[in-house]
């Protein structure tokens, strides 16, 4: 009898891994998304005054294979690859465009003149002033879509696996979840640009409209969420 139940137990526990081999694409998904948006991100970060500023010290060239294999170390420790921690991190190194094009930060050099830093203020100054036409934003939009898109596809395969474990199909539920988060996501993506422009010359200080558009991914987020 011990036998048999522990074949029917086997069986059991065979099917439902086989039910949950779709979610096993999640990590897959977000991997990709991960290594796209880092990417961007490196492209956007190798035209900024830092690497200027680093190059100095270190061959910043060196930091392409690391960065890129930050995802596939989070998927080997069985972690979301395209984590919180990695989307804050790929922000951070497209920040020294951002510098560039802040009026606030060259108040701060302002301040280094008066300091009697003149030298490391002037030479801050042509570092960073260099790179005002550079323009960022399509960077950013990129890797914050991507991140989103992300997070949505992460937190329907939990919920899939959850059903799962209870005895309930996810399976159709899940690949529409992903399929819609998509398209919704692709759209918001899409009407961004000509939201923040208005379609009639008037464009968004760059700050105002990160946060817009992050605004409206946090949106579409909790509504895909639900």
């Amino acid at each position: 009898m011990e036998r048999v139940k522990n074949k029917e137990s086997k069986k059991i526990k065979e099917f439902v891994r086989g039910k949950e081999i779709y979610l096993m694409f999640a990590p897959i998904i977000n991997l990709l998304l991960a290594e796209v948006a880092s990417y961007f991100a490196l492209e956007a970060f190798f035209k900024s005054p830092f690497v200027v500023l680093g190059s100095k010290y270190y061959a910043l060239e060196t930091i392409y294979p690391f960065v890129m294999a930050i995802p596939l170390l989070l998927l080997i420790l069985k972690r979301n690859p395209f984590s919180f921690g990695y989307f804050y991190f790929l922000i951070l190194i497209v920040s020294g465009n951002i510098l560039a094009k802040s009026e606030l930060f060259y108040a701060w050099l302002d301040v280094l003149y008066f300091l009697k830093l003149g030298n490391l203020a002037s030479y801050l100054n042509s570092v960073f002033s260099s790179a005002k036409g550079i323009d960022v934003t399509p960077v950013l939009l990129d890797v914050v879509w991507l991140f989103v898109l992300s997070q949505l596809i992460w937190i329907s395969a939990e919920k899939g696996r959850e059903m799962e474990e209870r005895g309930m199909s996810a399976k159709n539920l899940v690949l529409f979840q992903w399929a819609f988060a998509f398209i919704f996501t692709y759209v918001v993506y899409l009407v961004y640009p000509s939201f923040v422009r208005f379609d009639v010359g008037v464009e968004l200080p760059l700050i105002m409209a990160g946060i817009v558009g992050i605004a409206m991914f946090i949106v579409v987020a909790v509504i895909l969420s639900r």
